[in-house]
């Protein structure tokens, strides 16, 4: 006989011989010679070799694929006490319907009281109870609560499973772990803080009402000083920032001074994404780089928020720490479409950052001649230097743009104006040996 300890077969020495015959010849693929090493320790009563019999039937191994009697195999060892066949036949049971043709099996108990122990353990150590949940057999995982009574260990085993289901985006599981039947353990109420801020990062909006409906508090972070909010921003989980927006009446910085709507703004490229967020904090609220809302949307070039930023009253000239303007931004990516957003609200084009670029520079240091068209500046301007002396003139021509320096000369640049290293455009032309940037240069 076969002995089983908690559901898995103890296997004897009389069993090794068959054990040892099956795996040999499931390592040689040789599934013929394996199922018939099987077939007769079954038919002696083996749970064990009923169990991985079934899987052979199951697949069509060695054997014609045969579901009613993988079925069979599995229900009597299951009845014999293997928890592994009574997992698989609960399982199973939501989804092989027997045909008129073939013998109805009745894996008795399975769809709502699985003959299983809700502590015991698969292969991977998941609790039967954490395997259920996690693939949203609501009705198993109902069943299986019951079956833990009051045991001091129930509370543990119902937060792993509630962490399971919760990270599988079970809904129906989590609904069922969050309000358990009468009788079941009630010595450990589940820590809803770390699923919430899970479910609020992968968009389970339906999970999070539940969750915040159990109890869990909105504003609680993790260890970077996060909120759920923050993680559904990460990548903006609209229906989900909604859900929490509406349990808000404002919202903190993280440890690095962002709020949620630094981070929506940057992951988002809808301007209703964003709206949930906008009264729940400063608009124009700055992290710990000098950074606003709006700064971030520009720099990811999320055209839509940045106008819907600006138009809700953020400012357009808000720099960061080294003075980077969202029109920074803008003439430095190419960006044209942003930069015009930018430039009819008003934007400063002469605004240096701290290394003396403006706009213009940045412009026709990245080859962008739509964008320099788009920037026009005083004539007295139009000479600016940066740290290094540079005006956006040398700069088009280091990017070898002649149709940019052609509308700077046009504009009024000086093409003998001497940066830092007493270089000119001319010289800087004349030295590359491109012709068309020396008669751009030398154009009236």
């Amino acid at each position: 006989m076969v002995q089983l300890v908690a559901g898995v077969p103890v296997v004897h020495a009389a069993q090794q011989k068959t054990i040892a015959s099956f795996s040999k010849a499931a390592l040689k693929r040789n599934y013929e010679a394996a199922a018939k090493s099987l077939e007769e320790a079954a038919r002696g009563g083996d749970p064990d070799a009923m169990y991985r019999l079934a899987g052979l039937y199951r697949l069509g191994l060695g054997v014609p694929r045969d579901k009613a009697r993988a079925l069979s195999l599995l229900a009597e060892s299951a009845t014999k006490g293997d928890n592994r066949a009574a997992a698989v036949l609960a399982r199973l049971s939501e989804t092989i319907q027997p045909t008129s043709k073939t013998k109805s099996v009745q894996p008795a108990k399975t769809d709502a009281t699985p003959p299983v122990d809700a502590t015991g353990t698969d292969r991977n150590g998941l609790t039967w109870l954490a395997r259920a949940a996690g693939r949203d057999q609501g009705a198993i995982v109902k069943a299986l609560l019951g079956t833990l009574g009051h045991q001091g260990t129930g509370g543990a085993l119902r937060q792993a499973a509630l962490s399971t289901a919760v990270k599988s985006g079970a809904a129906d599981s989590v609904r069922v772990l969050l309000s358990p039947e009468p009788g079941s353990p009630p010595d450990v109420e589940p820590k809803l803080d770390h699923q919430l801020l899970i479910a609020a990062e992968d968009g389970q909006s339906r999970i999070v009402e539940d969750i915040l409906a159990a109890g869990a508090d909105p504003r609680l972070v993790d260890k970077h000083g996060q909120s759920a909010l923050h993680h559904a921003a990460r990548n903006c989980q609209t229906p989900t920032m909604i859900v929490l927006a509406r349990r808000l009446a404002e919202t903190q910085p993280d440890s690095d001074g962002k709020t949620p709507l630094h981070i929506a703004a940057s992951a988002c490229d809808t301007a209703a994404s964003i709206e949930p967020l906008i009264t729940l904090q400063n608009i124009n609220a700055k992290d710990n780089r000098g950074r606003t809302p709006l700064w971030y949307a520009a720099a990811m070039g999320n055209t839509d928020v940045v106008q819907h930023l600006i138009a809700r009253g953020a400012s357009v000239d808000a720099t960061d720490d080294d003075l980077v303007s969202p029109l920074h931004l803008a003439a430095e990516s190419a960006n044209d479409a942003l930069l015009q957003i930018l430039v009819v609200n008003g934007a400063d084009r002469l605004r240096k950052t701290r290394s003396g670029n403006t706009p213009l520079m940045l412009a026709a240091a990245n080859d962008c001649a739509i964008c320099v068209a788009k920037l026009p500046v005083p004539r007295e301007a139009i000479d600016e230097k940066n740290g290094f002396g540079d005006t956006a003139l040398i700069l088009a021509v280091r990017a070898r743009s002649p149709e940019i320096a052609q509308l700077l000369v046009a504009a009024g640049a000086d093409p003998d104006a001497r940066n830092k290293m007493r270089d000119t455009a001319m010289k800087i032309a004349t030295r590359s040996g491109n012709a068309s940037l020396v008669a751009a240069l030398a154009e009236p």
